[in-house]
């Protein structure tokens, strides 16, 4: 940034100039030395601040892992669509206690969650269908089934596939379902996926190459990058990494 001074410079007295500067000189020495040691002093205990300080990250790093609350994406947006409605009924602090249900659209008929997660989608829509509803949930994510599992032992009306949406059609087929009366689906990697190290995505922690939707089958990125030869993983990272400079060059 460049700083205009348009006030005028004063003109210096040669005489008076040499005895301030010469008595300036002193004081700046002496401020310069003690400045010095100040510094000394606030490089150490800066150090020592940043070392305390990386430590904490390390250790808040830890317990976000243990202590893990997702947002749902556009919740009510998406739970009104698949209903078929504007808006969700309002709730509030006393409906949210009460046992009746004039703060819920009480929906019947069978509604498929294609993409489960941490289910926050599953409970705000279980929360506007009838006791009769069913609700089938999907993943492939054996952490995001463990937690559909545990609710589906509190609410009946869950039932839970570990798979991945696109056997859906067959998997609703062997339950004998034909037909479904909405179906949402969040496409893509979650959050808690990329979170935790050890799944392979993060690019802030480290942990094994896994990079498996589903840990409990097929081989890790890890194994297969010590089998796969040079031309196709240069046709791997070009097809799907959408690295536009990998091309496989043979060598001779």
């Amino acid at each position: 940034m460049s700083i205009l001074n348009n006030k005028p410079k004063n003109t210096p007295n040669t005489k008076q100039d040499s005895k301030i500067d010469s008595s300036l000189a002193t004081v700046n020495a002496a401020s310069a030395a003690e400045l010095s040691a100040v510094e000394n002093d606030f490089v150490v205990e800066s150090d020592s601040t940043n070392q305390l300080n990386q430590e904490s990250v390390t250790d808040k790093a830890s317990s976000d892992e243990l202590s893990f609350v997702h947002d749902a994406v556009l919740l009510q947006e998406t739970v009104a669509a698949v209903l078929g409605v504007k808006a969700l009924p309002k709730q509030t602090d006393d409906a949210e206690q009460s046992s009746d249900n004039q703060n819920s659209l009480q929906m019947s008929g069978v509604y498929v969650d294609a993409t489960f997660g941490r289910g926050g989608h599953s409970r705000l829509l279980l929360s506007q269908l009838a006791d009769d509803a069913t609700l089938i949930v999907f993943d492939k994510d054996p952490t995001a089934i463990s937690v559909a599992r545990e609710l589906a032992k509190t609410d009946s009306r869950v039932k839970v596939v570990h798979d991945s949406f696109a056997t859906l059609t067959d998997s609703l087929a062997a339950m004998g379902i034909t037909q479904v009366d909405g179906l949402m689906a969040d496409l893509g990697i979650s959050s808690p996926q990329i979170d935790d190290g050890s799944r392979g995505f993060s690019f802030m922690r480290d942990g094994a190459v896994d990079m498996r939707m589903d840990t409990s089958r097929g081989q890790s990125v890890a194994e297969w990058l010590e089998k796969v030869d040079d031309e196709t993983l240069a046709n791997v990272l070009y097809d799907f990494g959408e690295e536009r400079q990998s091309s496989y060059r043979p060598c001779y």
